[in-house]
C-alpha cells in the first residue's frame, strides 16, 4: 500500500468512527449528542467504538488522525471528547482530495440526470434568493449549517443502524454505495449566472 492509499485508508476509517460516534447509541447520551468516553473499558469505549466502525486498525492510529485534525480532544484523565459533527481536514491537500470527492460525486449525479428519463433522476435541488441583507445572509448561513447538520445525523443514523442489521450473507460483490451531498453557496448581487 503506498502512502497515498494508506493515508485515504485512514481518512475513511476515520470518517466511519466519528459518524459512528454520532449515531450510535452506545455513544450517545440521553439528549442524543455524543457522549465523552473512555479510550478503553467496555462495550462504550474508543477502542470498542473504532473496533465496530473501523475494523481491524489500531485504536491508537484513528485517535491520533482525530486529534491531528482536532476532531478529538483527550481529558488530563484520559477521556475523549468529539469536537465536531464530521471529519474536516487541515491541510490544503487533504481539503482539495474531499473535495474533489464531492464535486466528482456532484458531477456523476448530474450526468446520470442528463443521461435518465425525469422519473429515473436522482435528487438534485437547490433554492437560490437574490437581494438579501448582510444580516439575513448570515443568519441563513448559521440556520443552513445547523439544518443541514441535523439532516445529515438523520440520514447517518438510518444508514448506519440498517447497515448493521444486514445479515453477513449479504455481502457481496454486488454491494455498491450511496451518499447524500448538501451545499452552501453564497455570492455577492454583482456576480451573474
Amino acid at each position: 500500500v503506498n502512502d497515498g492509499m494508506l493515508v485515504v485508508a485512514l481518512e475513511n476509517r476515520a470518517t466511519r468512527v466519528i459518524m459512528g460516534w454520532l449515531s450510535d447509541a452506545d455513544f450517545l447520551g440521553r439528549d442524543k449528542k455524543p457522549r465523552n468516553i473512555p479510550l478503553r473499558g467496555g462495550p462504550g469505549s474508543f477502542a470498542a467504538l473504532v473496533k465496530r466502525y473501523s475494523g481491524d486498525i489500531p485504536p491508537k492510529a484513528i485517535l491520533d488522525e482525530l486529534i491531528r485534525i482536532g476532531a478529538v480532544a483527550e481529558s488530563e484523565g484520559g477521556t475523549l471528547h468529539l469536537m465536531t459533527e464530521g471529519y474536516i481536514p487541515k491541510t490544503d491537500q487533504e481539503k482539495l482530495n474531499v473535495m474533489a470527492k464531492c464535486v466528482r460525486d456532484q458531477l456523476e449525479t448530474i450526468d446520470f440526470n442528463l443521461s435518465h428519463p425525469p422519473y429515473a433522476a436522482r435528487f438534485q435541488r437547490q433554492i437560490r434568493y437574490v437581494d438579501l441583507s448582510p444580516e439575513l445572509i448570515k443568519e441563513f448561513r448559521e440556520f443552513s449549517k445547523e439544518k443541514s447538520i441535523e439532516l445529515m445525523m438523520t440520514f447517518n443514523l438510518w444508514l448506519s443502524e440498517r447497515k448493521q442489521n444486514m445479515a453477513a450473507s449479504a455481502q457481496d460483490e454486488n454491494n455498491g454505495q450511496v451518499g447524500f451531498g448538501l451545499y452552501y453557496f453564497e455570492k455577492d448581487n454583482s456576480e451573474t449566472d
